[in-house]
């Protein structure tokens, strides 16, 4: 809940072939001869054994040499001598200290029980004989296409995997049945098996026919976007001491749908990271957003909201990395990461820039609603242009009527409170810098505030709700819809340098506005006017909704 309280003084390749390349690369083969691949050979040994000390992280850096990049690993250390000198194993500092057997002078150090085997130093003794070629980052590298063979075959698919047979002497397996190939087309396609009408339908209408009627089908989207539904925790749980429900589907069925109009994976990215932002966003750009939305929230009571909205923010970033960039980026949290190209600046960089949310829940409305949502709106705005032409000095006219309202009504001074807890510990208010004081988290109706205020002859107290982008769909309140409750308003009162509160009676309350009086059909909830709150009751209440 937000308030202030103040007092006046988101072409199909041929099914069957594409099993049996699944399953033919599947094979533990034969492989040719390959030069040693820095990125799946060298670079994680030289992560396990050497950046720790020698890589990007300027704190934990030893002798001025830095290992994870190639001209710095040329340009040798605080020795002098080059660490690799490509073509020549020999004449690397690198190799020579990893072979070295004098404890001064072998690396790893001794005392870090982390030396080379002797096949692992021929990896890299190899590696530089070939040049000490390095390489970025698998996710940083442009998808390049391979020559397809020359095999007398159409299908690029088809070539590559004769290709392979051939190299390896083994010859493909006859075509299956056409129920056999129906069957798996299915299953690779919208993941159900056929019915046996749709058995029957395959041999009649044929191979093509069935993959554009499945490609066309609803089913396609709701298999192939499981996989990003799972990078994306969709489905996980929703808390961590509570599985709550949380309403989240409407995204589900958004991705479902980008997979089934093909939507472009730029766009596909775009809107689920930053819908919001696009000009004139839609409500289905919105919605694309909460591809950050599905981390586990905290809504146990006492704890900090704060401390856990930063864990969601975590979780995003991590979420993104995996997802999208093809890092891990959870080790540059604390440290500059010492196998993924991630300083710890640039993970905080991309902190900052998802840090400037809200965390609101927000109506989704149908088709039939988002058109009389539009009408009302563009009413609204038809009107004030109406009257704005009616009285061109509505700015004077406007400002001159609040200055009347003020002074007529008095003067307001916001309380600067010195103390916000709650009685069981539940809730942590807090204040904003213009005075508001912010509730979210676990509700509860023992909060408390004290402040020393200033001022003499105070004659009355005001407390406004007010809507804030952290609470439920904006506020002001912090029930599943927005909504409040109040169930009494107390002040108490003690003299400078006591500790002896005194309560005060609080007398002719009056509300801008009050919900009519409502009663469950139990008769121990009411909705009450705004009185109710200088009247103890543990069944009425003030409420707004």
């Amino acid at each position: 809940m937000n308030l202030t309280l103040s007092v006046v003084g988101r072409a199909a390749p041929s099914a069957h072939r594409l099993v049996l390349a699944a399953i033919l690369f599947g094979i533990a083969l034969p492989a040719s001869a390959v030069e040693i691949d820095f990125r799946t050979e060298v670079l994680p040994l030289l992560s396990d054994r050497c950046l720790s000390c020698h890589g990007a992280d300027e704190g934990s850096r030893e002798g001025g040499l830095r290992l994870d990049l190639r001209d710095e690993a040329l340009r040798g250390g605080d020795s002098g001598s080059a660490a690799i000198v490509p073509g020549d194993p020999e004449g690397s500092e690198l190799i020579r200290r990893v072979r070295s057997h004098d404890d001064g002078d072998m690396m790893p150090p001794p005392e870090r029980m982390q030396t080379l085997d002797a096949a692992q130093i021929e990896t890299l003794a190899t590696w530089i004989a070939e040049g000490a070629v390095y390489e970025e980052h698998w996710a940083f590298q442009p998808i390049v296409a391979e020559p397809i063979p020359d095999v007398g075959l159409a299908h690029p698919i088809d070539a590559f995997v004769a290709d392979r047979l051939a190299e390896v002497g083994l010859s493909p397996a006859p075509e299956a049945s056409p129920e056999v190939l129906c069957r798996r087309l299915y299953l690779d396609l919208i993941g159900l098996p056929p019915t046996p009408e749709q058995v029957e339908a395959f041999s009649r209408e044929g191979y093509e026919a069935t993959v554009d009627a499945l490609l066309a089908s609803e089913r396609f989207g709701e298999k192939w976007a499981r996989h990003w539904l799972d990078v994306a925790r969709y489905s996980d749980t929703n808390g961590y001491e509570k599985d709550l429900q949380r309403d989240q589907w409407i995204w589900r069925d958004w991705v479902i749908d980008s997979f089934n109009r093909d939507q472009p994976y730029d766009r596909f990215v775009i809107e689920q990271i930053a819908g919001d932002l696009l000009p004139n966003a839609t409500q289905e750009q919105i919605i694309a957003t909460g591809f950050l939305r599905n981390s586990m929230i905290n809504e146990e009571g006492a704890i900090i909201p704060e401390q856990f909205r930063k864990v969601e923010m975590f979780d995003r970033l991590d979420c993104i990395g995996k997802s999208v960039l093809g890092l891990s980026t959870q080790c540059a949290q604390c440290h500059s990461h010492k196998y993924d190209p991630l300083s710890m600046h640039d993970y905080y960089a991309m902190f900052a820039s998802l840090n400037d949310t809200y965390e609101a829940r927000s109506w989704v409305y149908d088709a039939a609603g988002l058109q009389r949502r539009d009408e009302v709106l563009a009413e609204i705005a038809a009107n004030e242009t109406r009257l704005r032409e009616a009285r061109p000095a509505w700015r004077d006219e406007l400002t001159a009527w609040s200055r009347e309202v003020a002074e007529r009504t008095g003067t307001w001074q916001t309380l600067e409170m010195t103390r916000l807890e709650s009685i069981s510990g539940l809730n942590h208010p807090v204040q904003e810098p213009d005075g508001s004081i912010l509730m979210i988290g676990h509700s509860s109706n023992d909060v408390f505030f004290e402040c020393e205020p200033t001022l003499d002859g105070i004659t009355g107290l005001r407390l406004e709700a007010l809507v804030h982008r952290d609470l439920p769909f904006d506020g002001p309140g912090r029930s599943g819809i927005g909504g409040w409750g109040i169930q009494e308003l107390e002040l108490f009162v003690a003299a400078p340098g006591t500790d002896a509160w005194e309560k005060l009676t609080l007398t002719d309350a009056t509300a801008d506005w009050s919900k009519p009086e409502w009663r469950s059909e139990d008769g121990k909830q009411i909705a009450a006017r705004g009185d109710a709150t200088v009247r103890r009751s543990r069944s009425s209440a003030w409420r707004n909704r």
